[in-house]
């Protein structure tokens, strides 16, 4: 189940994982506490997609600290990027550096 602990570290990991380039995002819980939106409303100059680097170390960082849950097939965690109300970017559990750089 995903608590305060596991948003507070998700949280945490991802400012770590950008070099304080994002600010702490808004977390938001589903599925009886089973998966984890986590959103970053970001300012016009970093709009452009994610560096798979930094990518690759977020998703590495939250598949260690998300639970898995057999109810979440597609993964229990999903990061967000977006502006002016408009996703842009997106990492998920499961990434695959391969499928996921643009």
């Amino acid at each position: 189940m995903i608590d305060e602990q596991i948003i507070q570290a998700a949280s945490i990991a991802i400012v770590s994982a950008t070099a304080g380039l994002l600010p702490y995002p808004v977390a938001d819980v589903f599925d009886d506490a089973t998966f984890i939106l986590l959103t970053f409303e970001t300012p016009p100059s970093r709009t452009g997609f994610i560096d798979a680097t930094v990518r690759m170390e977020l998703a590495e960082a939250l598949d260690a600290i998300v639970p898995t849950h057999p109810r979440q097939s597609f993964g229990s965690w999903i990061v967000v990027f977006t502006h002016g109300g408009k996703i842009y970017d997106s990492i998920y559990s499961g990434f695959s550096a391969v499928d996921n750089v643009p």
